[in-house]
């Protein structure tokens, strides 16, 4: 089976599996395709999200480009969010990348999971 990759509609946001280099509030690791909540002292947990980077970006007519540069993890939706514990801010993993199913889909939260794309596999991404 092919690797798994985290999409928004039909824009790639991530291929599962990346170590972000960061860890959740309980000292998890957070990898991409991982399904986090996200919350603040004063609000408490109530929706979910996944973790995604910004190396992909998928164009109208289905082309996927790798970007230049370094690539910037985050939780989608909320990119200012620091996966970090911050005192303010709480990322809090739900659910790892592995244990996700090809096909999942949270539409209610605006992602799904499906096979990685050839195009991405061909610019080096997790095979």
């Amino acid at each position: 089976m092919s690797a798994l990759s985290v999409f928004s509609g039909d824009c790639l946001k991530a291929v599962c599996g990346i170590d972000t280099g960061h860890k959740d509030m309980h000292g998890e690791p957070l990898h991409t395709g991982d399904i986090v909540q996200v919350y603040t002292e004063l609000y408490g947990p109530d929706e979910l999200t996944v973790v995604v980077g910004d190396e992909w970006t998928t164009y109208s007519n289905g082309a996927i480009v790798r970007n230049a540069g370094p690539v910037e993890y985050f939780v989608m939706g909320i990119k200012g969010v620091p996966l970090e514990d911050t005192g303010e801010w709480r990322v809090r993993k739900l659910k790892g990348f592995e244990e996700v199913v090809l096909g999942e889909h949270w539409r209610a939260y605006g992602f799904n999971y499906r096979a990685t794309p050839e195009a991405a596999i061909a610019k080096g991404g997790a095979a």
